[in-house]
């Protein structure tokens, strides 16, 4: 399913499912893809790398790589984050080395963003796109009132590259 995902958009996927176990869910909801989108489209992979003690390794890599576009604005990026980081079932964090299924809705905005693609690279806009397609969803009411509407992101995927 993925060979057809930029590694961008893989990279939201990955991220989506460090969030999931991170939150202490056995299964990538929809609401972790859009962490995962969130957390590929504000560059927050130095303060998790922080976090690990790790970040004088990578910070010279990072700095040399040249930076994406981003979609959101922070504040953006901070009520979508406030919103949909509830904790899981669990009482722990899965660990990362555990296999964890898409569930249904998840599975479902991943199929609708590469069916947005027409065939094309799956970017993470075609993701976000995918997210929002289900208009009655929590996640799309909450995006619409945040501003970010499937048109905004489908004039996004017309004028730029597939991030």
């Amino acid at each position: 399913m993925f060979d057809k995902f930029s590694i961008s958009a893989r990279r939201v996927v990955f991220w989506a499912r460090y969030e999931a176990g991170r939150l202490g869910f056995e299964a990538i909801k929809s609401e972790h893809l859009l962490l995962g989108f969130i957390q590929e489209d504000q560059g927050d992979v130095p303060t998790i790398l922080r976090d690990r003690g790790i970040d004088r390794v990578i910070s010279p890599i990072a700095a040399a790589m040249p930076s994406e576009k981003q979609f959101l604005d922070s504040e953006t990026a901070i009520k979508f984050r406030v919103e949909f980081s509830a904790p899981g079932p669990l009482n722990d964090p899965l660990a990362s080395s555990v296999d964890m299924p898409l569930s249904e809705d998840a599975a479902s905005a991943l199929m609708a963003g590469q069916g947005h693609a027409h065939g094309a690279t799956v970017g993470r806009l075609h993701l976000l796109w995918g997210l929002l397609e289900n208009g009655e969803s929590r996640l799309a009411r909450f995006a619409v009132e945040c501003g970010v509407t499937k048109e905004l992101v489908e004039n996004a995927i017309r004028g730029e590259d597939v991030l």
